[in-house]
Order: structure tokens, then sequence, then C-alpha cells
């Protein structure tokens, strides 16, 4: 038999400019489920990506072992039922039909999965995220992949000989191997929970090199997720060089017309749809975040010519200004409130020309500055136009297109408390429960605390009737989930920006931004946290917030504390930065390096 020669790969070799993803910290099974047909199911106590460790005792020569990783399984533990599209959807385990549970849960993962093919080659527990290991006879062997990870709480195991031993099995949570630099905590354990699942679901889904929107069913680099929660990131961990290294892969993608991909890397899925000045936003926004937060000034010139680019092209499938192409506010709690995708493209389509117009203008390049600036103003007045309904009300006058009239700066000042006002209402009309998106959720919490409504933006967050971030915790789960419903994924980091607005407006630590900044482009004063400012907007719901940042210039730290009819403060300032502290009832006062206290009036 001769070796078959292939041509080489195509492309430019370079060097791996991130760190690699590797075991991160281990974690034990809470439980070992044992049914009638000698499967076992092993659980968790949390859901993370990565896979199990375990030493098989006792198998013969040949055997196959089945290892299925799920993330659901029925309410007595047993496995979920297959839901692909292959004819299974149906099936279930005989102990299931006997014991009346024909109609079991589905695995929802393995729902774009045919694994007809495989159930050939391994007939024993053949599905999507499942191994087969072969003994080789050995008293003792080791069971761990190193090609591939999954995501998943559940293990299901079948052809074992031997009932297997909750210390021969280990949990091994795999990520990028970037640090953690931020810290939150507050008196609503609610809440305390909800920041905790948002930061399982972000490190689940930066699991390789560039950020997914599940661990499991895609994997795939989907844009908008990524530029949702790439503020969050800026907060809570150092992955500069992973942002840094995706930045390129989107570049990479770029079309000769302009046009970039919905999904980084693709095999071609992503330009014909899911793509979209929203999702096409995490170009200009990452690379943005980049800069305010990190002072990374080199991205903007790497970015600069493919934004320039980009921004020509969308210019030229624009009518009067505007632009319809995109998914819209994906994933809506209630479709029929779902504003036009027309809208939400155009502000998008704004915010990417504002973007490089001041990145221009930091170059030095002041023709372009000047031309993107006009631009940006074209389409702010194009949207106004023609979405302003008068009275406050923009477009179908819900929580998500009230919030991006305030938060892209498309309400004149003159109306800025009408739609401010609007925005209140349409919030308290759904019972100040979320009535959003994926893209609401980025701009509704902040547009709310940027009027002084922090607090109808924590009650919509821990509201405990549905729909609610806190339904997801009563249904048993521990990280994001993609939807409002049952979960279909139940590892997802779209919905995940609130824990950047709990630093910016529970803790109350924000860049500082020049006059006329608006929540969607930060016009920042200095970047970095060189220059900090510091006012927390005290709610009735909380008794204390404790947060740091260790940012580019050494740690921030916050923490305030109600005391009788005041409330005590005490704010540590890195040294080589300022902070500006804001408080109700007192002067605003900026203080440099060291520890400093406040007492202000709890109203």
């Amino acid at each position: 038999i001769r070796a078959a020669e292939v041509p080489a790969p195509n492309g430019l070799l370079v060097a791996e400019n991130c760190p690699g993803a590797k075991v991160m910290r281990t974690i034990a099974p809470k439980a070992i489920h044992a049914f009638p047909d000698g499967t076992y199911v092993v659980e968790f106590p949390e859901n993370f990506a990565g896979w199990i460790r375990m030493d098989v005792r006792g198998q013969e020569k040949d055997d196959v072992l089945a290892i299925r990783y799920d993330e659901r399984v029925n309410k007595d533990f047993s496995p979920a039922r297959p839901s692909s599209c292959n004819g299974l959807e149906n099936s279930a385990p005989a102990y299931a039909v006997q014991n009346g549970k024909s109609g079991s849960e589905p695995r929802r993962i393995d729902c774009h999965y045919r694994y007809t093919a495989s159930q050939a080659v391994c007939p024993v527990g053949a599905a999507f995220q499942a191994d087969r290991f072969v003994s080789s006879g050995a008293a003792v062997e080791r069971y761990e992949p190193r090609f591939t990870y999954n995501g998943f709480q559940y293990v299901v195991l079948k052809g074992l000989r031997k009932p297997p031993r909750k210390e021969d099995i280990t949990g091994c949570v795999v990520h990028t191997d970037f640090p953690a630099i931020g810290s939150f905590e507050c008196s609503d354990d609610t809440f305390n929970k909800l920041m905790s699942m948002d930061d399982r679901a972000y490190r689940s889904n930066f699991a390789d090199g560039y950020p997914t929107d599940c661990p499991h069913r895609e994997k795939n680099g989907w844009t908008g997720d990524a530029s949702i929660a790439s503020e969050l990131a800026q907060y809570c961990y150092e992955n500069t060089a992973g942002y840094e290294k995706w930045l390129r892969d989107i570049m990479d993608s770029q079309l000769p017309n302009g046009d970039i991909c919905g999904i980084v890397p693709t095999s071609g899925w992503g330009y014909l749809w899911g793509n979209g000045p929203a999702w096409d936003s995490a170009l200009p926004v990452v690379a943005w975040n980049l800069w305010c937060y990190r002072g990374d000034r080199r991205i903007l010139d790497v970015v600069y010519p493919t934004l320039k680019r980009y921004v020509d092209f969308t210019s030229k499938k624009a009518r009067g200004n505007l632009v319809r192409h995109g998914i819209g506010d994906w994933n809506h709690v209630n479709r029929r409130h779902v504003p036009s995708t027309e809208l939400t493209s155009s502000c998008y389509y704004r915010q990417a020309a504002a973007i490089l117009s001041r990145i221009a203008a930091i170059k030095g390049l002041a023709d372009d500055a000047a031309r993107y600036g006009r631009l940006a103003d074209a389409i702010k007045n194009a949207i106004h136009a023609k979405y302003y309904r008068g009275g406050g009300v923009y477009d179908n006058g819900r929580q998500t297109a009230q919030a991006f009239a305030l938060a892209f700066g498309i309400a004149p000042e003159s109306e800025r408390a009408a739609v401010a006002a609007k925005l209140v209402a349409a919030v308290e009309r759904e019972g100040c429960h979320v009535d959003i998106g994926l893209l609401g959720s980025k701009h509704v919490f902040r547009a709310l605390s940027r009027i002084g409504r922090t607090d109808l933006a924590f009650k919509m967050l821990v509201n405990p009737t549905k729909p609610s971030p806190v339904e997801w915790i009563r249904k048993g789960g521990t990280t994001l989930w993609e939807d409002w419903g049952d979960g279909t994924s139940r590892n997802h980091i779209m919905f995940g920006d609130f824990m950047a607005w709990a630093y910016q407006y529970l803790a109350g630590i924000r860049l500082p931004e020049k006059e006329g900044s608006c929540a969607a482009f930060y016009d920042v004063q200095a970047t970095a946290f060189r220059e900090v400012e510091i006012a927390p907007q005290f709610i009735d719901a909380l008794e204390w917030v404790r947060a740091t940042v260790d940012g580019p210039y050494g740690t921030i730290a916050v923490s305030w504390r109600r005391d009788g009819g005041k409330i005590a403060l005490e704010a540590t300032v890195p040294p080589g930065a300022t902070a500006t502290v804001r408080l109700p009832g007192l002067p605003a006062r900026r203080v440099g390096s060291g520890t400093h206290k406040f007492l202000c009036d709890a109203r």
C-alpha cells in the first residue's frame, strides 16, 4: 500500500499569537445514576466546556465503551432521546417506554447532526458529542480525549462491565488560557448567581482561540454574540491577545467587495445570511473596546483599512442612508415586539461609521474623519426622520426601539426626556420583565441606567417570574441560555452583557466620556482606565456592592454599603491613574492614587 500524496496547505504560516486552550480546573461528579440496561449517567454540578478523564476498570479486550456528552437529561436522570433530523426523533430507551416515558426529553444539541452513518460504525451510543473507547484488556486504562472538547453537564456511559466509581471520573474544564481581572459581589444572592452563570458561559465560549456561540451544537464564531460580549470581557478577563487574533480572522474573511462574514472562522456559511451591520459590528466594536479599555493603539491601525472597506461596502447597500440587511433583534422574548430590522441595522451602520471617523481622527486622517463623521450624522438623521412617531415613540415603542434611540444618539436633545419616559413606560407595561432579544440585551439596561433608572434594569434581571433570566436558575441552569423558553442551548454567552453593566452602574466603575458621547460608542477622555469615573447608582434592592477591576494601571476597587440613612463608599485608585467620584448630594471630586472614603445620602 502506497501512501497518498496530498497538496501542502494553502495560506500564510504565522506564529500563534494568542494563548492556547488548556485544562484550567477540574471538578468532581455530583452523582452517578444507574439504569436497568447497564447505562450510567454521570452528573456534574455545572455546565461547562471540556471533557472527562476516566480510569476504566475491568474491561475485556475489544470491549467498546461509549461516552456521550450532553447538557440535559430526563427528570429521572435517564438519557435524553436523540433530536437529530434523521428519523430517530421519537426513539427512546426501552426502560423509558416501559416506565411510560416515551415522550422523554430531546437532546436538542444534536438537532443539526446526521449520524446515520456513524450508527453503522459505532452502534453503541453513536450520537453527536460521542466517543468510543476500545479496551486493550488491561486491568486499568485511562480515557481522556485530546483532539476535541464538548459542552455538557452530563455524561452517558454504555458498555461498562463494572459500575463506575466517582473517584475514577474527573471533569476537565477547558478554555483559552486568559486570566481573570475582575470580581463582583452584591447583597442579592440571585444576581450573584446570574453573574456566576455569565462567567461560566463566557469561559465555555472562548475555548479554542475564538469566541463561540455555544460549546456543543455549533462551536461557531458568531460575530453578533461576540460583539455583545466583548465589553464584559474588558472588566473580567485579560483576553486582549485572543481578541486581536480573532479580529485578524475577521479581516481574513473579508471579501474583495468589502463584505465580512457573520461566522468567523467560516467554511463559507455566513455571507448571505447571519451577517449585516449588527453582527458585523464585531469588527469596529471589539477593536474600539480594546482601544478604550486596554489602550491598544496598534489594533486601530491594523483594523482601519478593513473597516473602511466594510463601511464603503455597506454604504453601497444603503438606500437613503438606511440599510435593511441583517437578522435584527435575534431570539426576542416576543416576536410581535421585534423592532424593524432596518432600524437596528441602520443604528449599527451609524456606529461603524462613527467609530471609523474617530479612528481616522486618532490616526491624523482629517479628511476621512470628516467624511465618515458626516456619514454618521446623515444616518442618524435618516433614522430619526423615518422611525420617530412623535410623542417620544420610536418605531413600535417597545423596549429595544426606545433604547436604541437613546443609546445610538438618534433622539434629538429636545426629545430625549420624552423618549426616556416612553422607555420606562415600555418596561413597566411588561411588568418589569425583559421584552428584548440579543441586541436589546446590550442597550436596554444601559439606556435605563443613563436616565437614572438602574432600579428598573435590576428588577428586570432578577424578576422572579418569566420571562426572566431567573427562570434559567429555576430550571437548574448554571450557565446562560440561548433563549427565554426551554433553552435550546443551555450554554450561550449572547445575553451576558449585563455583567459589564453591573460593574459600570451598580459598582459605578466607568470610563469617563467626552461631551456628546453615547453608550453605543464611548468617546473616552482617556483610555485603559488611566482616568476613571466612579459613580454607582444606589438602588433600594441592594444593601452593598463590592467590585474590583485590574486595569492596565493596576487594580481599581469600589465598595459601598448602606449605613442607616447614609451610604459609605470606599474607592481605591491605582498609581498613575485618577478618578472622578460622583455621589448624590456631594460635589464631584477628583482624586489620585490611594484609597478614599466617602459618606453620602442614601436617597
